[in-house]
C-alpha cells in the first residue's frame, strides 16, 4: 500500500484542485466517512484562513469605520464562530436581529477602542477578541501572519495603510510552510 504522502492528484486550475479538496476534506468519498487529509497550496494560504480574513477586515474598518460591507463581514464572522453552537445550523439572519444588537455594539466598541494602538498590538488585541474556537483552529495561520507582520514592520513601515496595500497586493503569495512529514494527499495544478 501507499502512504497518504506518496499520493498527488493532479488538476488543471485551482478551481478544480479547490473542489477536489473539498470533496477529500468532507469523508463522502471515505468508506467510513472520514475526511481525508490533503494538502493543496490554496489551502495553505494565509488568505484562504477564515481568522485572518476576519482580522484584515478589522484592520480595514478601522481605516473606515463608515464602510457597513466591511461591519457587516465581521459581524456575521464574529456570531457564526461565537454565537452559534458547533454542529447546528447558522441563521445569518439571526445576526441582524434586535436582541443580538447590543452584544454586537460591545463588540464593535471593543474594536474601536484599539483604533490608536500601534501596529503589531493592534493585531495582536484583535486576535484576542476573536471567538475562541476560530482562534484555536486556525492558530498557525494566525502565527504565520503575526510573523509576516512583525517582518514587515521591521523592514517596512508599522503604519497601518501601508500594510494594508501591501497585504492587498501580495497575500495571494504567502503560504504555511508545510513538513515533510505531513501524511496528506497532495493536490497540485498543472500549469501550462
Amino acid at each position: 500500500g501507499y502512504q497518504l504522502a506518496d499520493i498527488c492528484i493532479l488538476v488543471r486550475t485551482n478551481k478544480v484542485g479547490i473542489i477536489v479538496t473539498n470533496a477529500l476534506l468532507s469523508g463522502f468519498y471515505h468508506p467510513l466517512k472520514q475526511s481525508i487529509p490533503v494538502i493543496s497550496s490554496e489551502s495553505l494560504l494565509l488568505s484562504a484562513s477564515e481568522a485572518i480574513k476576519l482580522l484584515i477586515h478589522q484592520l480595514k474598518y478601522l481605516q473606515n469605520t463608515s464602510d457597513q460591507i466591511l461591519e457587516s463581514f465581521i459581524r456575521l464572522t464574529w456570531f457564526k464562530h461565537n454565537a452559534s453552537k458547533p454542529g447546528l445550523y447558522f441563521d445569518p439572519s439571526d445576526v441582524f436581529n434586535l436582541e443580538n444588537e447590543s452584544v454586537w455594539q460591545n463588540y464593535k466598541n471593543q474594536i474601536l477602542k484599539l483604533q490608536e494602538r500601534p501596529l503589531y498590538e493592534l493585531a495582536t488585541q484583535l486576535i484576542e477578541l476573536m471567538p475562541v474556537g476560530l482562534k484555536e483552529h486556525h492558530s498557525v495561520y494566525i502565527q504565520s501572519f503575526m510573523s509576516l507582520l512583525l517582518d514587515f514592520i521591521n523592514n517596512e513601515t508599522a503604519d497601518l495603510s501601508a500594510f494594508i496595500d501591501f497585504w492587498d497586493k501580495h497575500a495571494v503569495q504567502f503560504c504555511l510552510p508545510v513538513p515533510e512529514s505531513q501524511q496528506a494527499i497532495k493536490a497540485m495544478t498543472i500549469h501550462k
